[in-house]
């Protein structure tokens, strides 16, 4: 014990005012610290933008895409003769060949992920107007049960669109960008996170004797 003054102040308890004083007054580290403080929030926003801007280019690439295989449709260079073909023939592709022929159109990603995230539904219309195909994408399932592939014969009006789900990985992105949760197959449902890009083509068929299709429609 010792007097300051007319009071009586315990030693410890000066001690430990000084220590932390000296603690508080301490500047050494602070810069590191706040700089803690901010990295994890800066790092989650710039690769949200990178993200985001790999969105918008990939959109574009599977548009280019979808273009260009959209005109080999409609002049019969290709020709899609219906889901259940197996092999392709030159001219009429079965459908993996005909995803890989858009996936060869698309160079940002590997080709195993294009063809694993890409889907696609050719179909016939009866004209171009008033028409509704069915939307695989409803309340967050991506249901690929209902797609068809079908180019039909010279002069039909098709509809050619191409989905590639994109795996969202950046956290802020999780709720304003996802709108697919579930992907429905004929095997079974798988759950992820993407953000499924889509690009249509419509167009009619030149009328060319070489446009020939004898499988049936979807």
């Amino acid at each position: 014990m010792r007097s300051i003054g007319c009071k009586i102040i315990p030693v410890k308890r000066v001690l430990h005012r000084r220590v932390f004083d000296k603690f508080a007054n301490n500047r050494r580290g602070a810069t590191a610290i706040e700089f803690c403080l901010v990295a994890l929030p800066l790092l989650f926003l710039i690769v949200a933008i990178l993200e985001i801007g790999l969105i918008f280019v990939m959109s574009f690439n599977l548009s280019n895409a979808a273009g260009a295989v959209g005109r080999e449709l409609r002049v019969g260079e290709i020709i899609a003769p219906g889901a259940s073909v197996t092999s392709s023939t030159g001219v009429q592709l079965d459908l993996s060949d005909f995803k890989t022929a858009i996936c060869d159109r698309i160079q940002m990603v590997p080709k195993a992920i294009c063809l694993s995230q890409l889907q696609v539904d050719v179909r016939t219309l009866s004209s171009f107007q008033n028409q509704s195909p069915p939307n695989p994408l409803s309340g967050g399932t991506f249901n690929t049960t209902g797609l068809c592939y079908y180019s039909g014969g010279a002069g039909s009006v098709v509809e050619f669109r191409a989905y590639y789900l994109w795996p969202i990985v950046t956290p802020l992105l999780l709720n304003g960008v996802v709108n697919v949760t579930s992907m429905q197959t004929s095997s079974g449902s798988n759950s992820g996170s993407w953000f499924a890009l889509t690009a249509t083509e419509v167009f009619k068929n030149e009328p060319s004797s070489s446009i020939t299709n004898t499988s049936n429609t979807c």
